[in-house]
């Protein structure tokens, strides 16, 4: 199994088993897989749309945000290896990301 795979996989079992507990999960993490796949659909991997607004803000859809959130759970899971002393840090894109999220599901 590649890391990204194992780390897609312990973010479902904790998600479930943690959530059971009374751990509170903010913001994007809070959805589903199936809310996920459907803001990546019809979409290329790793790709997002975005409006860009006279006033210089972007807008950004569903699958920005999911990226956005996968990216810090990665982010996350790469502090606690680098502490725990547990080896290399994960490294992925958000094309591989899309790719192993709609495998799993």
């Amino acid at each position: 199994m590649k890391p990204i795979q194992i780390i897609l996989a312990v973010l479902l079992v904790i998600t479930t088993s943690v959530g059971a507990r009374g751990f509170t999960t903010n913001g994007w993490g809070n959805y589903s897989c199936g809310q996920y796949l459907s803001a990546v659909h019809n979409l290329p991997p790793g790709k997002a749309s975005w409006i860009e607004r006279p006033e210089g803000r972007r807008f950004v859809d569903d699958a920005a945000q999911y990226q956005h959130w996968l990216d810090g759970f990665i982010s996350a899971s790469n502090l606690w290896i680098y502490r725990a002393g547990r080896g290399k840090d994960v490294t992925t894109d958000p094309a591989a990301t899309d790719c192993l999220g709609e495998k799993m599901v």
